[in-house]
């Protein structure tokens, strides 16, 4: 929202009767507020629809999704930092304990795409954010291009990237995770056991008929209800 330069003018001959110029200028300078506060909340509320409309149909530009980190899973960190993961590196577990309980992470992958690694963590941020930014779906689908998806994610958006991006949806599709005793229930304040996979399914066009993404892809992405409900607590 623009702020309003707003200069008040008071007439002493336009005062009422036992009322001070003061009291004049605070009662116009409070009409003036409330009427920019109501179109400040109108202007915002109009950002917002306007953002979701760009968001659900790929229009998004770059900087327009804010980052929001989803707090179980930025303190159980499932997916490696490491740009470069061994070619047969397909599990692990970690298990953690604090003053209040001890808990454990298994993360089980195909061989053929590996553990989540590098710029999956990017992907998977990104789906969260566009998830958060198309209102929050009842059925907790993301429906985005290509484009959008590396856009959102801070990636290069050209064709190389795409290919890229398809192994990446792949490899988080294909992933599963245990959680035991370490996934927050917010709503009921109590720590669950769960397994999921960061994508529940995964359904997208082509251009070529074959398994490869193009500029003319549009992908519906389904997320895990248990990553749903903690976005929306």
């Amino acid at each position: 929202a623009v702020p309003l330069n707003t200069a008040i003018a008071v007439s002493a001959q336009a005062q009422p009767a036992g009322e001070t110029l003061q009291n004049v200028a605070t009662k116009g300078s409070t009409k003036v507020s409330e009427k920019a506060g109501s179109r400040n909340v109108q202007n915002e509320k109009t950002e917002k629809t306007k953002v979701h409309q760009q968001a659900r149909f790929g229009q998004m530009r770059l900087g327009q999704v804010k980052r929001f980190d989803e707090i179980n899973v930025s303190q159980l960190s499932l997916i490696s930092v490491q740009e470069r993961i061994p070619a047969d590196f397909r599990e692990w577990t970690v298990e953690h304990v604090d003053e209040r309980r001890r808990y454990r992470v298994v993360c089980q992958a195909l061989p053929e795409y590996g553990v989540p690694h590098g710029t999956d963590n990017d992907i998977s941020a990104a789906l969260i954010n566009l998830f958060i930014e198309q209102g929050l779906p009842d059925e907790g689908t993301v429906t985005a291009t290509p484009y959008l998806i590396l856009q959102a994610a801070g990636l290069d958006t050209s064709g190389r990237y795409y290919d890229a991006l398809g192994v990446s949806l792949k490899r988080l599709l294909t992933t599963n995770y245990f959680i035991s005793e370490g996934w927050r229930d917010h709503p009921q304040r109590r720590w669950t056991t769960v397994s999921f996979r960061y994508i529940d399914r995964l359904e997208y066009t082509s251009a070529s008929g074959e398994e490869q993404l193009d500029p003319t892809s549009i992908l519906k992405i389904h997320l895990p209800a248990e990553l749903v409900r903690s976005v929306r607590a």
